[in-house]
C-alpha cells in the first residue's frame, strides 16, 4: 500500500470494496482555481468512470508572510456524498511557506450519488474559503514529498492508485493597489511608503519578512490624508518583504523587495 494511506482511519474498509470497474489506463488529473474568495479544487479523470471513488489527497501552499487563511473547506451537490474531504490536521510551516493537507475517503459510488463523469470533464470536489491576499498552490514539492509529511497528491479508484497530474497548480489573487506607494522598490531597504486614506479608513499597517518576521508595525487609526513614512529595513538584510495593509477589516499584500 502506498503511505498517502496513513491520513485515512478506514483503510480496511477500502480493501474490502468492489474493485471490478477500474481501468488499466485511467488516470484522474486535479486542479486549483479560483471563484471570487473561493478556491476550487476540480477533478479531470482521463476516461469515464462511474465507480468508487476511493480515496483523494491533496496539498494547498501560500506564502506565511501574506497572512493569508484557508477556511472551512465546503462541498456542494453530489461531490459531498461520494467523496468527503477534510483538512488532515493542522497548517505546517516551512521555510517561508504554509502548508494545508487535505484528505477524502469515499464509500459510495459515484453513480449511487447519481452522477457519472465524463473523460476531459472536470469536477469540482470541494470549495475552500480564504481570506487575504495570496497565492495559493496546489503542490507537490520537497515538502509534500518527506514520508512523514505524506502530502503528495494522490487519488485512489476502486481500491487502484489511478494519481494524474497537478494540471493547474495554483491562482494569483489580486492585488489591490489603491495608490500605494512603494517608491523605490526594489530598494536597499530604504523606501518611501504611501497610502492614501479616505478620511473613513481605519489604517494598520505590518511589514512581513519571508520568514514570517515582523519588521515593522504601524496603527495610526483613521488618518485625514495620507500615511507618508521614510522607511529603512536595511538592516533585515535582503530578501522579499511583505507589506500587509489592513483598511476597515479588508487586508490587501504588496511585495517589497530589498536587493
Amino acid at each position: 500500500m502506498t503511505r498517502h494511506f496513513t491520513h485515512l482511519s478506514a483503510l480496511a474498509a477500502v480493501l474490502m470494496l468492489s474493485m471490478s470497474t477500474a481501468t488499466a489506463q485511467q488516470q484522474v488529473d486535479i486542479g486549483l482555481f479560483q471563484d471570487g474568495n473561493e478556491l476550487e479544487v476540480r477533478a479531470r479523470p482521463t476516461e469515464n468512470f462511474d465507480g468508487l471513488l476511493s480515496a483523494v489527497l491533496f496539498t494547498i501552499r501560500w506564502e506565511r508572510a501574506t497572512g493569508g487563511q484557508l477556511l472551512s473547506l465546503k462541498q456542494k451537490g453530489e461531490a459531498a456524498t461520494y467523496i468527503p474531504i477534510a483538512k488532515s490536521g493542522g497548517v505546517h510551516q516551512d521555510g517561508p511557506f504554509n502548508y494545508q493537507v487535505y484528505a477524502g475517503f469515499g464509500f459510495d459510488r459515484i453513480d449511487e450519488a447519481g452522477t457519472t463523469w465524463k473523460a476531459g470533464e472536470e469536477y469540482v470536489i470541494a470549495r475552500i474559503p480564504y481570506t487575504g491576499q495570496c497565492n495559493f498552490a496546489l503542490v507537490n514539492d520537497a515538502w509534500t514529498n518527506v514520508d512523514q509529511n505524506n502530502g503528495d497528491y494522490y487519488v485512489s479508484l476502486n481500491g487502484y492508485d489511478r494519481t494524474g497530474i497537478i494540471y493547474k497548480s495554483g491562482i494569483v489573487a489580486p492585488t489591490t493597489d489603491l495608490g500605494v506607494g512603494i517608491v523605490p522598490n526594489p530598494s536597499r531597504g530604504e523606501f518611501v511608503l504611501t497610502v492614501p486614506t479616505d478620511g473613513q479608513s481605519d489604517l494598520a499597517l505590518e511589514i512581513v519578512s519571508n520568514s514570517g518576521q515582523v519588521v515593522f508595525k504601524d496603527a495610526p487609526g483613521r488618518l485625514e490624508k495620507t500615511y507618508r513614512r521614510d522607511m529603512d529595513i536595511t538592516r533585515f538584510g535582503a530578501g522579499n518583504y511583505h507589506l500587509r495593509i489592513t483598511r476597515n477589516g479588508a487586508v490587501e499584500t504588496h511585495k517589497i523587495i530589498v536587493q
